[in-house]
């Protein structure tokens, strides 16, 4: 919002000031081009998920054995856990043993990648609800958030457009109330982790019509 980018405070502002007098890309990007737009998202992702306390990849951080660091002037392609699909971001993958120390909440803006196909963030600290937007994902076959925070309402938006979605990561979060039941009518779904929550009542049974994949 106009709001958020004239807010010196809010990860919308930082990445709109990164973008505009701070990425050393080169040659400079056509301010409203697709590439300075993607960049201008996943910098508002690298702040509103406390990007410069990640343990590797940071900006500027020593550490990167895989990939560039955050916020560098490579190719955002290449920075640490990211993927591309005709130049637009598909992957996310911070989701190790140990994690990155991501923490935070997911912003908005990340729904404007319609090409993303896998999200794994697992042993962090990714906080708050999933975005209904997320329903914009209809290519989106991984999603990994195993040991985070994580808690309800899943927006029946989202959920509604993972058509592709396989895999499913959601144990060891904050997951409290009735099983969601629309986790039951994802047509692509082979595997659904959800232990480790305080789920209540009685689990739902999965129709095989509903989810033909999903194992037993």
């Amino acid at each position: 919002t106009k709001e958020q980018l004239l807010d010196k405070n809010t990860p919308q502002w930082k990445a709109s000031n990164w973008v505009a007098n701070e990425d050393s890309i080169s040659p400079p990007l056509d301010i409203g081009s697709q590439k300075y737009i993607q960049r201008y998202i996943m910098a508002v992702l690298y702040y509103a998920m406390d990007g410069p306390n990640w343990i590797t990849c940071s900006e500027g951080g020593s550490v990167c054995n895989n990939g560039s660091p955050w916020l560098s002037e490579d190719d955002e392609c290449d920075w640490f856990g990211s993927d591309c699909v005709n130049g637009e971001l598909s992957q996310i993958f911070q989701g190790g043993f140990q994690g990155n120390n991501i923490f935070g909440t997911f912003p908005e803006e990340i729904c404007y990648f319609t090409e993303m196909s896998t999200i794994v963030l697992n042993n962090n600290k990714v906080q708050g609800t999933i975005p209904p937007c997320f329903g914009r994902f209809s290519k989106l076959e991984i999603l990994g958030l195993t040991s985070n925070s994580i808690d309800l309402p899943f927006p029946d938006e989202a959920i509604e457009g993972w058509t592709n979605l396989k895999l499913l990561l959601l144990a060891q979060n904050l997951l409290e109330g009735p099983f969601p039941q629309s986790l039951t009518k994802l047509p692509a779904l082979e595997e659904l982790q959800i232990d480790s929550n305080s789920l209540t009542g009685t689990f739902p049974a999965f129709n095989r019509d509903d989810t033909p994949k999903l194992s037993e």
